[in-house]
């Protein structure tokens, strides 16, 4: 069978404008389509650029016409300086304790060196029981020393209703105005003394809130401070200076006074009076002076073999309540005008650590102790019978008895204060300050 030939394609010739309709052997390639430019991506966290424009001070601004209230300004006389307010000492202390006072808080202002004014607000805070708390003659109330203040709580609410703030607090140094023992005015119902460490003894109207006089007897200072019972203007103080400890008796309106020595070391225990003025006793670690202040003064010298912690002077008889380091309560009878040489001595013994106070009552028929051990002891001087008042929670440091004998301010070291009511036993109110 014949094979077949090829046939070789006739060319054809494309007409311009027309499209070819013939077929060639060979295929006719695509045309590519272009790519579309991609954008370009920018660094991540890179800033975007912007178009830089002209700036706003290239651009020429028309001048502003002047107002017509500007001619008026520089025809006008210039006005005279404000001339400030002079005031009397007196009349700026009077401002300063209507600020100060009535509001219950110390406002003030601290400038600093090329920067503002500050204002300066007196809070809260501190050890609530460095002192023995006092009540009102009502007993409605009881001063509490915090630092530098006296809060005055309603015994009624457990609320501050009055605080008293010495004058210029912010100016001085905190130490030097801590408050170190108060005391009621023996006549005034409404007044109250304070004494402070810058030396200086206040007396308040603790109504109003405010300071009615201040005494400086000594720049020393001050420890401990009494009223004496029947002479408002006669203080007793113990200051201490570097060197030694000094017992003052001085008269706060003629601003003189005696001083008795009482040697160097440790500052004094406590300091208490009887009743009727005519005794004083001042108790050191190893020993205690019987001071007589009426009359021709005299003091007496007693010494014990046991560290002192706690002294109080009985209202009416004459002996001394003593408790120490081994928890045992020895009652002096050696409170006289004359010395004793061999004192009578009673002792009373419970509690198994140190006594830390020791208060009497108004009428001396009862003595209260409170030591390491939570419990207060109520002792019944006639016949020696004891009452307990235990789990108060934490030692007992202070106790404050009210002018009625109603009520108890017992001062604890977990800083809190419990008033505890005489009749029952029983916690009428607490206040608890800042757990150190």
């Amino acid at each position: 069978m014949p094979s077949a030939t090829p046939v070789p394609a006739t060319p054809t010739k494309a007409v311009a404008g027309k499209p070819s309709t013939k077929l060639s052997s060979t295929p006719a390639k695509t045309p590519k389509t272009p790519k579309t430019p991609k954008t370009p991506k920018h660094p991540k966290n890179s800033p975007l650029k912007v178009p830089q424009q002209h700036s706003p001070a290239s651009i020429p601004r028309t001048p502003k016409t002047p107002h017509a209230s500007a001619k008026k300004r520089k025809d006008r006389t210039p006005r005279a300086p404000k001339v400030a307010k002079i005031e009397s000492e007196d009349e700026a202390a009077a401002e300063e304790d209507e600020e100060v006072n009535d509001i219950g808080e110390a406002l003030g202002t601290v400038a600093m060196p090329g920067g503002p004014v500050w204002n300066v607000k007196a809070i809260g805070g501190g050890k609530l029981t460095g002192s023995k708390m006092v009540f009102t003659r009502d007993s409605g109330y009881f001063f509490c020393p915090l630092g530098s203040h006296i809060k005055v709580y309603s015994v009624a609410t457990g609320m501050v209703v009055r605080t008293l703030i010495p004058r210029q607090w912010h100016k001085a140094p905190r130490s030097d105005l801590t408050v170190t023992a108060v005391q009621l005015h023996p006549v005034e119902d409404n007044q109250v003394y304070s004494a402070h460490m810058d030396g200086c003894i206040r007396l308040w109207d603790y109504e109003e809130g405010v300071t009615l006089q201040t005494y400086v007897p000594r720049k020393e200072p001050i420890t401990h401070m009494l009223i004496h019972p029947s002479n408002p203007t006669r203080a007793i103080l113990i200051t201490k200076s570097p060197t030694d400890c000094s017992l003052r008796l001085h008269d706060l309106k003629e601003g003189k006074g005696s001083c008795v020595q009482l040697g160097k070391g440790k500052s004094p225990v406590s300091i208490s009076t009887s009743r009727d003025g005519t005794f004083l006793c001042v108790a050191m670690p190893k020993t205690y002076w019987i001071v007589v202040l009426e009359g021709k003064m005299a003091v007496h010298r007693y010494t014990t073999e046991d560290e002192i912690t706690a002294m109080a002077l009985h209202p009416t008889d004459p002996y001394v309540a003593i408790g120490d380091t081994r928890g045992r309560i020895t009652l002096w009878y050696c409170v006289d005008r004359d010395p004793v040489k061999q004192a009578v001595q009673s002792v009373l013994h419970w509690h198994p650590h140190q006594v830390n106070d020791i208060a009497f009552t108004d009428d001396g028929a009862y003595m209260l102790s409170g030591g390491e051990e939570n419990v207060l002891v109520i002792w019944q001087l006639a016949t020696r019978h004891k009452q307990f008042l235990p789990y108060m929670g934490s030692a007992l440091l202070s106790i404050g008895v009210s002018p009625d004998q109603q009520l108890y301010a017992i001062g604890h070291r977990d800083n809190s204060v419990r008033i505890v009511s005489a009749v029952n036993l029983t916690m009428k109110q607490a206040v608890v300050g800042v757990q150190y």
